[in-house]
């Protein structure tokens, strides 16, 4: 879907200052000691086909009633290198850029204990840094394709203690009252509330191992043997792989939909990817209604409230609280 920015309800920005806000972020990229990424990982972006890859995104979003020329894909030339250290990737709707963690760079920094292990770990279960640097690609471009929707991000310049904000990406949603910087120059919240940012990153993965494997079928990068090790791991969904634990919430939430009404879970998962296109299904009654015959009304409540996984870093909640669904609807 292409961006959607209100200055409020009902009241969309100018196109022309979005154009003129992604070319600030892309000029001030560009600007960077280094630029926009390492050699190595510009001639890996070479290596993908985004033609191919828009075409792949394409045969889905059409099926829900989306156009081509309204499809946000992004080429290599909006995607940016960053050096954080960990294999992971972020999506900017200011920019409509996206930010990979440069795989391929040599950081004059050395890498903390767990940061290395991570990567390296990283690099068993995809079977190559290739494989591994194309799967991030995928994943940000499935968040850049998806409903993003903004109400009041830049209705007023700089601090306002009286601003308001309302995000949507896909699932995840974002509202923000007051925002301001105290003294020490830090950003402050009256209120920040967000929703369902685990269960968006397990729908957006889960569609973006589709979309890497249909790629993967007809390339000669990465190789077949580069690829074999990552169709493995997918194929059980092990742990290491980039939001495992969110591909199982959603897995766990298709099986729910399934047991109470009697559809397969490919009629449910047709529904969360329309909702996640154009807007919807966790929002609307008798999807709520039938959640919480299935696993209990508290349940929509506590997915909501989870944050995703980080690579490397640890946490399990998202897990655990599969876990205790189960436990409880043995």
């Amino acid at each position: 879907m292409p961006l959607e920015f209100y200055k409020e309800q009902g009241i969309p920005e100018e196109p022309n200052i979005n154009k003129e806000r992604e070319q600030e972020m892309v000029d001030r990229l560009l600007s960077r000691p280094g630029g926009k990424s390492s050699p190595e990982m510009e001639v890996s972006l070479s290596k993908i086909d985004f033609q191919k890859l828009e075409n792949l995104f394409y045969d889905i979003a059409q099926k829900y009633g989306i156009d081509r020329d309204r499809l946000n894909f992004l080429g290599a030339e909006k995607i940016f290198g960053t050096k954080i250290g960990i294999p992971t990737g972020s999506y900017s709707v200011d920019g409509n850029i996206i930010l990979i963690d440069d795989l391929f760079a040599e950081s004059k920094k050395p890498l903390a204990q767990w940061q290395e292990e991570g990567r390296e770990r990283s690099k068993e279960i995809y079977g190559s840094l290739e494989t591994l640097f194309l799967a991030m690609v995928v994943h940000e471009e499935t968040h850049a394709v998806a409903r993003n929707f903004c109400v009041g991000r830049f209705a007023v310049k700089g601090w306002n203690e009286h601003s308001f904000e309302h995000d949507e990406s896909g699932y995840h949603k974002r509202i923000i009252h007051s925002k301001k910087k105290n003294e020490e120059g830090e950003t402050t919240y009256a209120m920040f509330n967000k929703f369902f940012e685990a269960f968006n990153e397990g729908v957006t993965e889960r569609l973006s191992r589709h979309i890497l494997t249909k790629y993967c079928d007809d390339t000669n990068w990465p190789s077949v043997e580069m690829v074999k090790k990552y169709r493995e791991s997918i194929s059980n969904n092990v742990a290491g792989l980039n939001y495992n634990e969110e591909v199982d919430l959603v897995s766990f939430v298709l099986g729910c939909l399934s047991r109470e009404t009697g559809q397969n879970e490919d009629f449910w998962w047709d529904k969360i990817v329309e909702g996640y296109f154009r807007g919807g299904f966790l929002d609307k009654p008798e999807t709520q209604e039938l959640l919480t015959k299935a696993v209990g009304p508290e349940f929509l409540g506590d997915i909501s409230k989870l944050d995703p996984s980080k690579v490397g870093i640890g946490g399990h909640e998202v897990e655990d609280l599969i876990k205790k669904y189960k436990g409880l609807n043995k």
